[in-house]
């Protein structure tokens, strides 16, 4: 925008040619020329002061967005490293506890060594690390979305 400002403070030649006719008869050309200088020049160079302030912004706003962006990255990755840690910590442990926790549950009450309250207590736990596991994956899926678009993947 600042150079095409400055472009207009340049003298500007113009040509145009016109062919006319009447019913195909009498023909008629005509060829113009022109040649313009800018009389009054303090506006345009405002005009282009202002050109270079806007440029001067447009700069400005770049470096705050890639500044805000790597931020926000650098947020991002922090938080995929602690659910990929907390989802491989469910992985590892607390699933197979839950599972475990459901099978002891059924061959106690199946066996008769707990009333129903005591396997739904059991049960209840189990399913619950299972929704939290469930839970982190969730957010842990939600991080990635998030960051695809950041680092150019879609």
């Amino acid at each position: 925008q600042t150079k095409l400002e400055k472009e207009r403070l340049k003298p500007d030649f113009k040509v145009g040619i016109t062919n006319q006719s009447i019913e195909r008869n009498y023909n008629q050309n005509f060829v113009q020329a022109g040649l313009n200088f800018p009389l009054f020049a303090k506006a345009q160079k405002a005009r282009i002061n202002a050109a270079s302030i806007n440029e001067q912004i447009a700069k400005e706003s770049l470096s705050l967005a890639e500044q805000q962006t790597t931020k926000q990255l650098q947020s991002l990755k922090i938080q995929l490293n602690k659910l990929q840690k907390s989802v491989q910590y469910y992985q590892s442990s607390a699933i197979p506890q839950a599972n475990l926790m459901i099978s002891t549950a059924h061959k106690s009450y199946q066996a008769g060594e707990i009333e129903y309250v005591e396997f739904v207590q059991s049960i209840t736990q189990a399913w619950q690390i299972k929704e939290m596991y469930l839970s982190e994956v969730h957010n842990l899926n939600q991080v990635i979305i998030n960051i695809e678009p950041l680092v150019g993947h879609e």
